[in-house]
């Protein structure tokens, strides 16, 4: 899916010919999906807001702005994520394209083991008679107010009373969009600490470096490379190298991309036949992963060697 695709699916949000309801779920550590029971007024404040938010964050100005692929972009500002390892969901993103083909759900009923207090994650649906997305919301503690642990008073009549009820606060902010059968991460660095992705991160990047070691032999053996992609942004950038970039798009041989490390003087070592990288440490691993990534360059104006980490073609 491209941005403009994207954009595409989401225009009759802003068509105001075309009728849109909302319905809103909640989730618990105890309870799956259950309907929101929410005054229609209330309702309709709510999908204002989240349709303007949809708006905000999909339709951003920049010129630099872009949809990304989540598992190969190193790219942190300007951008929304493409979630592309659908062979690995977490609960929420499944859940996310659950709650779209929900029919007659249970209503969400405040009792002792169910309360607001226990809310983790709302679930918004937002449909037509032909279109139907969903979004992911997570509740953090800073959304609720625990009656039973603070005194708040609220006015009744001509008096303030004691809350006895805990809140919610509900914003338009989101982290997650479906569109169809694609997830869109509006928010990976939230992402990334609720759902403990590095592990989704680390197993993609154990599947490329198997190519890396067994099928191209470029790599002595796989210890430092598995270290090395523990860490997102390098399990990224070695996904990258393997699935988007150039070196081998364009099926530059062993020898010549040892050759090019020699003659930048890349500071790896080398197996005793000379033929293969013999990866001593993380730091060499990472030097490495930035040679297939296409990272040295040299400007043709200065003859100058550089390390571009974000390229963009002319």
């Amino acid at each position: 899916m491209t941005l403009d695709q994207l954009r595409e699916k989401l225009a009759f949000l802003y068509d105001e010919d075309i009728r849109k309801d909302i319905s809103i779920f909640a989730t618990t550590p105890a309870i799956e999906l259950h309907l929101f029971n929410i005054e229609n007024q209330f309702l309709d404040e709510l999908k204002a807001a989240f349709i303007d938010e949809i708006n905000a964050v999909t339709n951003n100005p920049s010129d630099t702005f872009t949809l990304e692929n989540y598992s190969s972009s190193t790219k942190q500002l300007d951008a929304i994520y493409l979630y592309d390892i659908p062979d690995q969901l977490k609960p929420e993103m499944q859940s996310l394209k659950d709650v779209k083909e929900m029919v007659n759900p249970d209503n969400f009923v405040i009792h002792l083991e169910n309360s607001i207090d226990q809310v983790n994650g709302l679930y918004i649906v937002i449909k037509s008679n032909e279109h139907v997305i969903s979004l992911y919301k997570h509740i953090f503690g800073v959304d609720k107010i625990y009656a039973q642990r603070n005194l708040f008073i609220v006015r009744s009549h001509d008096q303030f009373v004691k809350q006895t009820e805990s809140m919610l606060r509900i914003s338009s902010s989101f982290q997650m969009l479906c569109v169809d059968d694609e997830i869109i991460m509006t928010d990976i660095q939230k992402l990334e600490r609720i759902m403990d992705l590095k592990e989704v991160l680390t197993n993609r990047a154990a599947e490329h470096i198997a190519t890396i070691v067994n099928q191209r032999q470029l790599v002595k053996d796989s210890v430092q490379l598995e270290r090395v992609s523990k860490e997102p942004t390098m399990a990224k950038k070695l996904i990258h190298a393997l699935t988007d970039g150039k070196v081998f798009s364009q099926n530059i041989s062993n020898a010549e991309i040892i050759a090019f490390a020699r003659s930048k003087g890349a500071k790896l070592n080398m197996s005793f036949e000379g033929n293969q990288f013999d990866l001593k440490n993380k730091i060499e691993a990472k030097r490495f992963i930035k040679l297939i990534d296409d990272d040295y360059l040299t400007s043709e104006l200065t003859r100058e060697d550089y390390d571009a980490n974000q390229k963009q073609e002319l």
